[in-house]
């Protein structure tokens, strides 16, 4: 919120034009549920909107949101997406030799975002004699919150005595994660929090995608990792946080009894999230701001959190 404020200051005493860019959802974040937030948020981001000459955000149902609640100031708002260096080339590994199949979550757990809904399906399977136990394990690599991982939950822990689940919480550097993450047969996407409005998108989708590895989000219906994955080329499957436990157990034997191959992103993928392009539309959102403005004065610009 103070960067963003700051420049709105500096644009009512220089006069500069002014960017604002919401890499999260002002009003409305989920992680932003104190009785402060609640009314302090819708205040900061109308005054925000109504100042800034160009307001960016980075997935398309949030730009659609800000629409919905400014439809006066619609012509204001662009999208541009979190998104991938292509310089920073990934490309898949060969399986790790291992007895069972693996479907990896790799990166940190917080808040409500918690891999037991999966890992109780995955016993209920077992239980049912659909799965066996032998043939698949659950990875988790990465540090963990203590309040979204229970690691004494039955499921969890009986998962682990089979053999099941494994998981490493210590802190891991990056070249070491992508790795599990490149090995891995599958690969496990959490995309909750603590109201789901499917909003934003985990960062580590663009990793995921470009690993060419199948997929399987939790999340909920036409979120926005929904439509990175459906643009992406690479197998994937969705499961509604809000299905039955019947549908949810269905849909997750389906994904992984099915035998996926490894692909490349799709071309549209490749064009649409690179950062190459996603350069070229905040240069053209600077240079209708500036002309329109004040021509030859920079623009000022303001980030309300670190690109993930």
């Amino acid at each position: 919120i103070a960067t963003h404020l700051t420049a709105m200051a500096l644009k009512l005493r220089y006069g500069r034009p002014w960017i604002a860019d919401f890499r999260d959802p002002l009003w409305g974040n989920p992680f932003r549920t104190s009785r402060r937030a609640a009314w302090i948020d819708p205040l900061v981001e109308r005054l925000v909107v109504s100042f800034a000459d160009a307001v960016i955000a980075n997935t398309i149902p949030s730009t659609e949101m800000l629409c919905q609640r400014y439809p006066k100031l619609a012509r204001k708002f662009h999208t541009i997406w979190n998104g991938f260096d292509p310089e920073d080339d990934i490309r898949p590994l060969p399986h790790a030799t291992r007895e069972r199949r693996t479907i990896s979550h790799v990166g940190t757990l917080y808040g409500t975002r918690t891999p037991v809904p999966f890992a109780a399906s995955l016993q209920r399977l077992i239980h049912q004699g659909t799965l066996p136990p032998t043939t698949i394990q659950f990875r988790q690599i990465g540090r963990v919150d203590p309040e979204s991982f229970d690691s004494n939950h039955p499921a969890l822990a009986e998962l682990e005595a089979l053999g099941c689940f494994y998981r490493t919480s210590r802190h891991m550097p990056h070249s070491e994660a992508r790795r599990e993450m490149l090995e891995a047969d599958m690969l496990l996407l959490l995309d909750m929090n603590e109201t789901n409005p499917g909003l934003q998108v985990p960062a580590k989708v663009f990793e995921y995608i470009r690993s060419g590895r199948p997929i399987l989000a939790l999340t909920v219906p036409n979120s926005a990792t929904q439509h990175v994955l459906a643009v992406s080329g690479v197998p994937y499957a969705c499961i509604d946080l809000g299905a039955t436990t019947e549908v949810f157990d269905a849909l997750v034997l389906a994904f992984l009894s099915a035998q996926h191959e490894s692909v490349a992103p799709s071309p549209r993928f490749q064009h649409e999230f690179s950062t190459k392009e996603q350069i070229k539309t905040l240069l053209a959102i600077l240079k209708t701001v500036e002309d329109s403005k004040n021509p030859g004065q920079a623009a000022c610009f303001s980030q309300d959190n670190r690109p993930d």
